[in-house]
């Protein structure tokens, strides 16, 4: 059994550690970064679109809070909060990690998410496929 001294010592140790911070414990902690568009794919005719085949560079900031920002040649094209959620997908009838937006941007299931990749798969059978990296 610990000695009364040893368990203050040891309470004291973890409340008042000043070389200890905080981690994200989050699943999606990786997403919280913001992230430059590479391509996207798919729609009807099947395309694929660039930075350097549409003339414009985008990206994507999402925040810890919920927010989200997209720029478009640095300036900022939408804004607005976001959340996610487990749901099935129309498209393969799996459960994803969805991303849905408070505005006009397609709810997307986050296919790929890891160290330096985001992808994302609009939820529309004609949808596009974003592809991001820090």
């Amino acid at each position: 059994m610990l000695s009364m001294l040893t368990w203050a010592v040891l309470t004291a140790a973890v409340l008042f550690c000043p070389g200890c911070k905080k981690t994200d414990t989050s699943p999606f902690s990786m997403l919280y970064h913001q992230w430059e568009w590479v391509q996207s794919s798919g729609g009807i005719a099947g395309v694929v679109q660039t930075p350097q085949s549409e003339g414009y560079t985008q990206t994507i900031d999402f925040d810890e809070n919920g927010f989200f920002t997209v720029y478009q040649n640095n300036a900022v094209a939408i804004s607005g909060t976001y959340t996610i959620i487990r749901a099935e997908s129309i498209l393969d009838n799996q459960e994803h990690d969805m991303i849905v937006f408070d505005n006009s941007l397609l709810e997307s299931a986050i296919t790929q998410l890891n160290g330096d990749t985001l992808i994302l798969r609009e939820e529309a059978f004609d949808g596009f496929t974003h592809t991001y990296r820090r």
